[in-house]
């Protein structure tokens, strides 16, 4: 049985962006972002519920670094969990491969 992932992203902010350079690493590049997130993962199509979504908020940041890659790090706040609160995510991915 395959499942359905359903995600949904309402608002995605990503400016500004900020360029800048170190020393020794040139164009080093400081993201920011504030996302609203909705969605869940369906058994199948016949399960699809627009009315049974998980939402959730959040805050990040990213740093892509030339030879290294991109570094994130993302605080979420998930409102439909059993507890609701605070999560914390981070991002390696390294020469931008994925």
């Amino acid at each position: 049985m395959e499942n359905i992932d359903l995600d949904v992203t309402v608002l995605n902010l990503k400016e500004p962006k900020h360029v800048t350079t170190y020393s020794g690493l040139e164009h080093v590049l400081v993201e920011g972002e504030v996302e609203d997130d909705t969605g869940k993962a369906f058994p199948s199509y016949r399960d699809v519920n627009f009315h049974d979504l998980a939402r959730g908020a959040g805050a990040g940041i990213r740093i892509e670094i030339p030879l290294m890659g991109l570094l994130g790090f993302d605080m979420g706040y998930g409102f439909d969990r059993a507890q609701p609160g605070w999560e914390a995510h981070f991002q390696i991915n390294p020469y931008g491969i994925f």
